[in-house]
């Protein structure tokens, strides 16, 4: 994210692993940071991308794990906004792979400080995604999986 950045929509799912308490302190981190958050619903997130811009955002910020980051990559390519990671799903596999701090008020700082790069974005089927795509038992695994069962 741009340093010059003050405006981010803010998507969180609060249906993530690590979403339903979400660290004030990681909020709190941003606006002290003067990046001012329009929240949005994690339901619409491809709407409220496509709107972001137009509403004055530098930036998205996703609050959430790696199911929250793939339902956001169309519109994120579409909009070319910059993207910033709060990890709060299980495995956070895409924040891990990019160096961002599993605690969410420190991968505030590193959105907050403006470190940016760019990420490869890949596409099956007309589908993009970040990170990983599977196909047969993986997929079929993942779509049965119970919120208990990925606790364990």
């Amino acid at each position: 994210m741009p340093e010059t950045a003050r405006k981010a929509l803010l998507v969180v799912n609060r249906q993530a692993r690590n979403g339903s308490r979400v660290p004030e302190a990681a909020l709190n981190r941003l606006r002290a940071g003067g990046i001012e958050l329009m929240e949005a619903d994690p339901l619409e997130v491809a709407v409220s991308i496509d709107k972001a811009r137009e509403a004055g955002c530098d930036c998205v910020i996703i609050g959430g794990g790696d199911g929250t980051l793939n339902r956001a990559a169309p519109a994120l390519a579409r909009t070319d906004l910059p993207l910033g990671i709060l990890p709060l799903g299980t495995a956070n596999d895409l924040a891990r792979s990019l160096g961002i701090p599993a605690v969410p008020v420190e991968a505030a700082a590193i959105i907050v400080e403006g470190h940016h790069r760019p990420i490869d974005l890949g596409e099956v089927n007309g589908v993009p995604f970040f990170n990983v795509a599977s196909i047969g038992f993986s997929a079929d695994l993942a779509r049965e999986l119970t919120a208990d069962a990925k606790k364990r």
